[in-house]
């Protein structure tokens, strides 16, 4: 019987790699050249356009600067300062660019030149014109640092410093401050802040102005000193405008003003009470 013969598999073709035929040396070479180029047309094109857009801004710039320039600068509000004496502490002139002059840091640099200066505001008038106005400080409240006190103005700025206690001015007693470079006080507890105000405000709406100083150093026993003769113990921080009504209808009709002590209004709430201990 004829057996047909089993042919073995080519072990040699199946195992050979086909081989890329290899690039000679002078044609990679000048494929590397092409691409060199290629990148360095695209290179110089990139930077003609980037001086492209900025010749154009630039120009843009130039004629708006040219276009919109200060023309004038009003000044008002202060009878402290000179018209000449606030411009040149903010550095103003006329001639400069309208559009990108910087109302905030002019503001800046007047509020922290001139210490009399208790507010400032910049504000553009177009096409072409400046406001300044100006607010002066007034000297309202006093801090103890050591052996001196801080005359601080209505807004919290400081003023200057006194060997004694200032006359005719309010003491805020308690509160942790530092002084900022522009001469801006900042007082560490934002909330006891809020209650001073609470207090300043619920005084003045019901007139009374007689106040010397206030002490938030405890919160449990706040204590405002009113005329230099009596000392009101406010307690805590509930109930301040009810307290302070109360007080000036005391102080008002039960007590005379040559009368000196402490008026209690700590309990007056739970105890619907308030006392006066004489001196």
């Amino acid at each position: 019987m004829y057996k047909r013969p089993i042919r073995k598999p080519n072990a040699e073709l199946n195992t050979k790699k086909r081989i890329r035929p290899k690039i000679k040396k002078s044609r990679k070479k000048a494929v590397l050249k092409k691409r060199r180029i290629l990148f360095y047309r695209r290179c110089a094109l990139v930077i003609a356009c980037l001086l492209f857009l900025f010749s154009i801004f630039g120009g843009t710039f130039l004629l708006l600067s040219k276009i919109f320039s200060i023309k004038s600068i009003l000044v008002s509000g202060s009878n402290v300062y000179t018209e000449q004496e606030i411009i040149s502490a903010g550095e103003l002139h006329t001639g400069e660019s309208f559009i990108f002059f910087s109302t905030k840091n002019t503001e800046n640099k007047i509020y922290k030149s001139l210490v009399n200066i208790d507010s400032i505001k910049i504000s553009k008038k177009f096409p072409n014109k400046i406001r300044v106005e100006v607010e002066d400080a007034c000297p309202k409240y006093w801090l103890k640092e050591e052996n001196e006190y801080l005359i601080l103005s209505e807004k919290n700025k400081f003023l200057e410093k006194s060997s004694e206690v200032p006359e005719f001015l309010i003491g805020i007693i308690g509160l942790e401050f530092k002084i900022l470079e522009t001469g801006k006080v900042e007082y560490k507890n934002k909330e006891c802040v809020s209650l001073l105000y609470e207090i300043l405000n619920s005084c003045k709406s019901k007139n009374l102005d007689e106040i010397n100083s206030i002490d938030i150093s405890d919160l449990q026993n706040i204590m405002v000193d009113y005329d230099h003769r009596v000392e009101m113990n406010l307690g805590d921080k509930d109930d301040i405008d009810y307290k302070i009504l109360t007080a000036k209808e005391i102080l008002s009709n039960k007590i005379s003003k040559t009368e000196r002590g402490t008026l209690n209004l700590k309990n007056l709430k739970s105890e619907n009470r308030s006392y006066f201990t004489y001196e």
